[in-house]
Order: C-alpha cells, then structure tokens, then sequence
C-alpha cells in the first residue's frame, strides 16, 4: 500500500509539473509577441517621424537681394602715421636770460609774433659801441675821402680807412640783429606745441624754446611694398580714417619718394589731407585707403553672397523658388560688395543669408528676415 501511494505522489507531481512549464512558455510567446508588435508600432512611427524630417528641410530659408549696377573702386590699404605739414622748433639766436614768455602750450601763434623776451641790456651797450666805433671811422672816411681827391694820399690808404668803415658798418648791422633776436618770434603760424623755457632760465644759443605746429593742413605717410608702386601715381584720392572721427577725410597723394628703403624695402608716399574741423593730430594712428582704379557700370553683389569652395567662386541664383549654383569671376572688391565679371547678370536673385548650407537646385524659400540661418 506505501508503495503504491509514493508513485501516484509521483505522477501527480510530474503531472504538476508540466503544466507550470506550459503556463510559462505561453507567456514568454505573449510577451515575444507584444515586444514585436511593439518594435514594429516604433518603426512605423520612426519611419513616419523620418518622413516628416525630409519633407521639412527640402525647402530652406533663405535671404536674398538682387545684382545692380554700379561704380566700384579698386584700393590699396595700409596704416599711417599723421604729420603736420609744417612744424618749426624755435631756437634762441642769442644767449641771455629770459625776462618774459608772452604764450602757453596750446596757444595759436601768428608767424612773427614775439613768444619770449630775452634781457637786452647787454646788447643795448654793444649797439651803442658799434655805432659810435662807425660814427668815427664815418667821419675819418670821409676826410682821407676828400684828401685823396686831391691826390695827397695814396689808394693804399684810402682803401685801408675804407675797409675799416665797411668792417664797422657790419659790426653795427649784427648787434642791431642780435637786438632784435632779443625777441623771440615764431617762424611760422600755428599752435604752440611744447614751451620748454621759464621766465629767469639763461638760454644759450640754439637752445630751443619752443615747437610749433601748423595743424592747418596734415600729412598722412605712408610706407608702401616696392611691387605696390606701380599703382600709385601722384593726384590720387586717398581716404584716411582715425578712431577720433566717424567718418574718413579725404585727400591725395603729394609725393612719392623715388628712392627705396634699403632696411625696409618699402617707399615714403606722402597724402596731404584738409581737416577744417580740427580733429586730426600729428603722431595719430590712421587707416588709410589709396583708390588706383575706378570700374563703371560693374555688376555689383553683396559681399556675403559669395562663396569659394575648391578653387571657385560662385553665388546661388534663385529662379522659380530654386537655388541654382553659378560659377562666376570677379574682379573688384569693397567691404560690402563685389564686382562680377561673368556668370550672372544685372537684377538676378543671389542668396546672400543661408547659402551655405545649398546644393545646387535645392527648393528654397524667400524671407525678409532670417535668424540664425
């Protein structure tokens, strides 16, 4: 009887047994299943998600403008020094000590006012002796003058009174001058630069007293490459820009040094420029641009329009809501525009914003304002 109970215990339980085995690979079929119904729900729905992609970049934004015609300058720039056209340091002609300074630094002067007064007294005294030496050797002269006529003295002694009043005539001559250098006095108009003496200094002679500038009419120098000078001739507009102004002054090319220099290589172009509003400086900073050439009637297109890529140049046209890629030369250039020589005509379409991103006959769209394209 145990017996007999201990195998059907053991039927019943491999019974058991393999239903819980059934119950467990229906399940693991069901969740196959809906994991695969799931996977391929995501993949329509990616597919779907792609679709949409595609059909929302193949038409781009872009903005464009049209080709005109125009005039265009070719230029050559390059940095300057500014300089004033005429600028003097005045030096003492005479020693002596300085009683009086009539102007300060900023001050304009006129050529020939005084700027400073030295003591006189000394050369007052050297005046009056050389006027008295002359006054005598005058009044000998003219006796020896009056004797020789008559033969009683011989030419070698008139000659030698002579030449003593003429010595002494110009002894009188230069201690006038020298009183009058006393006075220092500007050799030109302009503003006083730098005063470099005070009231009681002894100032020697060729001690400099003061500089002045003529701020009236300002040079622009220039150092130029030896191969750039072919194309600068004498008379050519030149526009200097400096950080002191919002707009570039206008001027021309002076002169051209004809030498080269030998540490430099490079040659001394002279722009003189008109500032009536008082604004350039000697020793400024400026950019200066030289126009060499003018072009009429030139194509013209935006700057951004152009794009190089593998040793072309080229511009996208747009026609019919499509950017068609031109193949174009150019010939001159600005900051905003560029001169095209062929490939496009006068009023065609070109991109000038989101160009980058184009292939040729790719569907784009005209906007007025693009962000971040």
């Amino acid at each position: 009887m145990l017996l007999v109970k201990a195998n059907i215990n053991n039927k019943e339980k491999y019974l058991l047994n393999e239903v819980v085995m059934n119950r467990t690979i229906y399940r693991l079929a069901i969740i196959i299943l809906l994991a695969g119904h799931s996977f391929l729900l995501s993949g329509c729905s990616e597919a779907k998600s792609d679709e949409k992609v595609v059909e929302e970049i193949v038409t781009i934004p872009v903005r464009a403008e049209r080709a005109t015609v125009g005039t265009i300058d070719a230029t050559y720039g390059t940095t300057a020094s500014l300089e004033a056209a005429a600028e003097a340091t005045v030096a003492a002609r005479v020693s002596g000590i300085v009683t009086a300074v009539f102007v300060e630094e900023g001050d304009y002067v006129e050529a020939g006012q005084p700027l400073a007064q030295l003591d006189i007294e000394k050369l007052e005294l050297e005046l009056k002796r050389a006027t008295a030496n002359l006054s005598q050797i005058s009044n000998d002269l003219q006796r020896n003058n009056k004797v020789y006529k008559k033969k009683l003295i011989s030419s070698e002694s008139y000659d030698r009174v002579k030449f003593q009043y003429d010595a002494q005539k110009a002894a009188t001559d230069l201690a006038k001058l020298n009183l009058e250098y006393a006075t220092i006095r500007a050799p030109i108009s302009g503003v006083v630069a730098m005063r470099y003496i005070k009231q009681g200094n002894l100032l020697g002679q060729n001690d400099a007293a003061f500089h002045i500038t003529d701020l009236s009419e300002i040079h622009g120098v220039l150092h130029i490459p030896e191969s750039e000078k072919a194309e600068l001739v004498v008379g050519q507009v030149a526009y200097v820009a400096v950080e002191a102004a919002r707009l570039p002054f206008k001027g021309e090319i002076q002169r051209i040094s004809p030498v080269i220099d030998k540490d430099s290589g490079t040659i001394r172009v002279t722009v003189s420029l008109r500032d009536e509003s008082a604004v350039l400086r000697p020793g400024m900073f400026s950019r200066v641009s030289v126009i060499y050439d003018t072009h009429q009637k030139a194509i013209l297109v935006p700057i951004d329009s152009v794009v190089s890529e593998d040793d072309e140049v080229a511009v996208f046209v747009v026609k019919d809501g499509i950017a068609y890629k031109q193949i174009v030369s150019i010939g001159f250039s600005n900051a905003n525009h560029v001169e095209i020589l062929s490939g496009i005509e006068a009023n065609d379409m070109v991109i000038t914003r989101g160009q980058r991103n184009l292939r040729n006959e790719t569907n784009v769209e005209l906007i007025t304002a693009v962000a971040n394209l």
